[in-house]
């Protein structure tokens, strides 16, 4: 929360974003957490959601802005090394190439309030209680339901976000993962720099 409130959240304020923090205070879970934060949002416009790991660009909102800001769909912010390429940039429409953005992901409102819909009439069939049980997982749920509700994605070039929990003590969602998540594609090498001296300071 430290990095959230001095840092990631000062700097998209900086840019003129309109910030709301989601912390989750009662330790309910990564799961419960996003759900609570999705059932807060109105039904319409659209969403951008960072995760407490992330550096956004300094032009993110400059980027996403204009033409992006009516993009009807989906926007991935990230896209993780380890999986995409440069080739994967540009539409995806929901299908294998949509980058697993939920670092950096623009959402309609209203396909968050249809997934909620849809999440209460299956969450009680083995396989999504199994997810379900492990309390996070909530990316993986998401794309289960697009396979069934296709719909507008983009893939942004460059990415918006760079992954950086090897600056705050690692995962601990995934504390035996072997390789860092990066982004494809992240261009503000500098704020990697700012970064650095703000958690040496």
């Amino acid at each position: 929360m430290k990095y959230v409130n001095e840092f990631l959240a000062p700097r998209l304020k900086g840019q003129g974003a309109d910030v709301a923090i989601w912390e989750d205070k009662d330790h309910k879970g990564n799961l419960a957490a996003y759900l609570e934060s999705y059932r807060s949002l109105s039904s319409i416009g659209d969403t951008w959601h960072l995760e407490d790991d992330v550096l956004p660009d300094r032009r993110f909102v400059k980027l996403v802005s204009g033409e992006w800001s009516n993009f009807p769909g989906i926007i991935c912010g990230f896209g993780d090394r380890r999986k995409y390429r440069e080739k994967h940039f540009g539409n995806a429409n929901c299908g294998p190439g949509m980058f697993n953005s939920f670092p950096c992901i623009r959402i309609p409102n209203k396909t968050i309030k249809e997934f909620l819909v849809w999440f209460e009439e299956v969450r009680e069939t083995p396989h999504i209680d199994n997810i379900v049980k492990t309390g996070k997982e909530i990316d993986y749920l998401f794309h289960i339901y697009l396979d069934s509700h296709r719909m507008n994605a983009y893939n942004f070039r460059p990415c918006l976000v760079e992954h950086i929990d090897e600056y705050l003590c690692g995962s601990i969602c995934h504390p035996a993962r072997n390789s860092l998540a990066k982004a494809v594609l992240f261009e503000d090498i500098e704020s990697l720099q700012e970064l650095e001296e703000w958690r040496n300071g």
